[in-house]
């Protein structure tokens, strides 16, 4: 998830819910193509990667914010 975040984080959304949904589904689109599961499964791992995402999102803004993440490189200067 983490790795998703930085190749695709591209604009100053300041929530993962600010975020578009299309945008949500690309990265989701993403993230899966390193799993697999059955289709019956999809809406409820979807709703747990929403959420952990969210949180994983949150985080890392967090940690830009207090200054902790010193070596920064996926967020754009211009964001």
């Amino acid at each position: 998830m983490t790795n998703v975040i930085k190749l695709m984080y591209n604009h100053s959304w300041p929530s993962y819910m600010k975020i578009p949904a299309e945008t949500r589904k690309r990265w989701f689109q993403k993230w899966a193509l390193h799993f697999r599961w059955d289709a019956e499964h999809d809406l409820t791992i979807r709703k747990i990667f929403n959420y952990r995402m969210g949180r994983r999102l949150q985080q890392m803004l967090d940690d830009f914010r207090q200054g902790w993440d010193h070596r920064t490189t996926w967020l754009r200067p211009d964001i």
